[in-house]
């Protein structure tokens, strides 16, 4: 009989100890019974048979943790003050190894294909080559960038050139920023060797993405805070962009920020993570070198005019409007309220129809009268 240390997935609990007739290879996860109910788990270590009776492990899953991702779990959880269950829940498990050795060998001459496969070339003027050059001399470097001002065309740039040599490149970005056009963009340059990942796809395609990766086909991966723990291999480089947004932290056990968890994978792997931003957090600004990447902004001006009106288009703003759109472009209209007017004010003597019971002005919505 065999005795092991099971972390469960997910539970606050520190690790259990199970038994089985079978040996198991470390970092497995594996079905284990909690009472009434099963939970997976993940093999850490093999332990003496204990003083207290055991419960059996159920089966033995086809899947396992790297001991790069165990390793960072240990960081996470003890950093953030959680369990180590609670943060290999984080990360994405892969297949046997034997599975996982057979499809990179099937994969080995499409590869080659994928390293060259980018479809346009990306320039840069001479702002961009210059802060080209000073994030690739710096292994934490935060390019300080303007909207609009091209930061995205030197991720590019220097996803072209590392996929090239063989690496794979990590680009993080919030969820508000995976947008079709984005993912239409990286596809333009890069084809089948740029995968998109977020929480919205389908189990269908999230397996498909991930064989893509297991198998090497996909040499850059973008995604939101959770596709910092896939299991990449041959990772050249981490780009956090748009560094400075709240939702790069969890709100959830374990709490951990992924922009700094980026930085430190980024120091155990020796390998160089770039933070991108138009707003850049103080921490970022003073912490780290930075490129300051001028540029991008529409020149644009304001008027404030006032005129004493009614609740209508008065016929200076019409006007404007006409104009507007008698120029083919886009405008907005904002208006105060939900409701098709905000008061209704009698214009003799002011009288305004209020709330019986609050004394406040009433708004009028006319479709529910």
């Amino acid at each position: 009989m065999y005795y092991y240390f099971i972390s469960l997935l997910g539970s606050p609990l520190e690790a259990l100890v199970f038994s089985s007739q079978e040996q198991v290879l470390p970092n497995t996860l594996v079905k284990v019974p909690l009472k009434s109910q099963e939970k997976r788990g993940v093999f850490l270590r093999e332990t003496q048979k204990p003083s207290f009776k055991t419960e059996h492990i159920i089966s033995v899953e086809n899947a396992y943790f790297s001991d790069a991702q165990i390793s960072l779990a240990s960081f996470i959880s003890e950093y953030y003050v959680a369990s180590l269950g609670e943060a290999l829940m984080l990360m994405t498990p892969l297949s046997t190894v034997i599975e996982a050795q057979e499809k990179k060998l099937t994969c080995a001459v499409k590869n080659e294909e994928v390293l060259l496969g980018c479809k346009e070339k990306i320039k840069l003027n001479t702002k961009q080559s210059e802060a080209f050059e000073f994030i690739k001399k710096e292994k934490i470097s935060l390019l300080f960038g303007d909207t609009g001002s091209g930061k995205t065309e030197i991720y590019m740039k220097y996803f072209q050139e590392l996929t090239h040599t063989g690496k794979r490149a990590l680009f993080l970005l919030p969820e508000i920023s995976l947008t079709p056009q984005m993912k239409i963009r990286f596809e333009v340059h890069f084809g089948d060797a740029f995968v998109l990942w977020h929480s919205k796809m389908s189990k269908k395609q999230k397996e498909k993405t991930l064989e893509s990766i297991l198998t090497g086909q996909a040499m850059i991966i973008a995604g939101p805070r959770s596709a910092l723990f896939l299991p990449i291999e041959n990772l050249g480089i981490i780009v956090v962009d748009e560094e400075h947004d709240d939702s790069y932290k969890s709100s959830s056990r374990p709490r951990y920020h992924a922009r700094d968890v980026a930085i430190y994978m980024g120091k155990q792997l020796g390998i160089p993570v770039v933070l991108g931003s138009a707003t850049p957090s103080l921490t970022s600004y003073v912490k780290f070198p930075h490129f300051r990447l001028k540029g991008g902004y529409h020149e644009s001006s304001r008027d404030f005019i006032f005129e004493p009106s009614r609740e209508v288009m008065s016929p200076l703003l019409e006007e404007a409007v006409s104009r507007n759109v008698q120029a083919k472009r886009q405008g907005i209209l904002f208006i105060p309220t939900r409701a098709n007017f905000k008061y209704l004010i009698c214009e003799a003597c002011g009288y305004t129809l209020e709330c019986p019971f609050c004394s406040v002005g009433m708004s009028l919505h006319v479709k529910s009268n």
